[in-house]
């Protein structure tokens, strides 16, 4: 039987490092990871595509912490 992995390899737009990403698909590892509106706006704007678990923890609650939102947009936009 075959399985088809909906999990691409992508490269971090900050770092380098290879990690996979469910591109559009609903159950990324990044949907777990709570960011503020303005940390999201900030990571679209400065980086040209997703980030790896250990540079998105970076901005895991430090800009806005007041309007934390869950990262499932950013998982939709940057994809």
């Amino acid at each position: 039987m075959f399985y088809l992995s909906l999990a691409m390899e992508k490269k971090c737009s900050k770092c380098g490092t290879a990690f996979g990403c469910q591109n559009d698909s609903p159950g990324c590892w990044c949907e777990t990871i709570p960011l503020s509106k303005t940390s999201l706006d900030v990571i679209k704007r400065v980086y040209e595509n997703c980030l790896c678990p250990a540079c998105l923890k970076g901005y895991e609650n430090k800009i806005g912490d007041r309007d934390k939102q869950h990262n499932t947009e950013a998982h939709k936009t940057m994809s």
